[in-house]
């Protein structure tokens, strides 16, 4: 992504489809970093989770990541491109001059040359992040910026209503044994 924006409508489409479509958290993440790596022609996408009792991010789904990489250790959102947590993206365009990054070495070593982090936000507050990796400096335009941003709500938004509908069914079936008692 360079000069032109690469999020366009269809894309918009298939990422609220995914994410009204979900019946789980890990199927709509699997679904969105697979979309969104391929849309984004990046080396890599992951969604995170931010854990408050932990102070982490915790992984939720990736593609196009190493295991190695991904199991790195703990991502602590302050020592890692922490304006997420102020609701800011954060694009880092050279992994090896930055002092964003927690683990910059392994980036290295994995091929990835830039990161951005959108937060994803919900009721104006941080609960996890969209992460995307290039393997090459990535001169991202104020438009995907942008679109990223709102992405990110739209998958906020996406995880909170597949909880709720993990709960309802979980209710409905605990309801249902209950009358049959």
């Amino acid at each position: 992504m360079s000069e032109k924006g690469h999020l366009t409508i269809d894309i918009f489409k298939l990422v609220s489809h995914s994410t009204a479509q979900a019946d789980s958290l890990d199927k709509m993440g699997d679904l969105l970093c697979t979309l969104l790596m391929a849309a984004l022609e990046v080396k890599g996408v992951a969604l995170y989770l931010l854990n408050k009792d932990k102070g982490e991010l915790e992984l939720l789904s990736s593609f196009g990541l190493s295991y190695e990489y991904l199991s790195k250790g703990p991502l602590l959102p302050q020592k890692s491109m922490g304006c997420i947590l102020r609701g800011e993206p954060v694009i880092v365009k050279d992994v090896a001059s930055t002092h964003l990054l927690q683990y910059p070495e392994l980036a290295l070593k994995e091929g990835i040359k830039s990161i951005g982090s959108f937060p994803l936000m919900l009721s104006g507050e941080a609960i996890g992040a969209l992460r995307v990796y290039h393997h090459k400096e990535w001169d991202i335009v104020q438009e995907d910026i942008d679109s990223l941003m709102v992405l990110g709500e739209i998958i906020a938004l996406g995880m909170a209503y597949a909880n709720l509908r993990h709960a309802a069914r979980n209710f409905i079936e605990v309801t249902s044994r209950i009358q049959l008692l």
